[in-house]
């Protein structure tokens, strides 16, 4: 079965903290890593958040907003550059069940209205 793909869109300023467990969580989705696009968005953080996930977590794709712009607009903005499917948003300081993207698409897919 070919499974949509999905953009995972994490809205981050000065996360650094949590970042290494959230994309950890992301990666450790046993949802086929082909099919998901992780992207960062950055408001303008100042501690080392954008060096360490370009360093540790080089498959996370950086979308840099420049200042704070909020969580609503940041998910906009990785929305704009989502190419998946279905978009799922998860807060920087949040770890994903390996389960969570299957869980999520099958609940999506079994309902034409959602």
């Amino acid at each position: 079965m070919n499974l949509p793909t999905v953009s995972v869109i994490v809205v981050n300023l000065n996360g650094r903290a949590f970042l290494g467990e959230c994309f950890d969580s992301i990666s450790a989705q046993t949802y086929p890593k082909d099919r998901i696009q992780a992207l960062l968005v950055d408001n303008g953080s100042t501690d080392d958040s954008l060096s360490f996930v370009r360093e540790a977590f080089p498959w996370v794709q950086i979308v840099e907003a420049g200042c704070n712009v909020g969580f609503a607009a940041g998910s906009n903005i990785g929305a704009t550059a989502a190419t998946g499917e279905f978009l799922a948003l998860l807060n920087n300081d949040a770890r994903a069940d390996p389960e969570w993207l299957h869980a999520m698409v099958k609940a999506a897919e079994s309902e034409p209205d959602i």
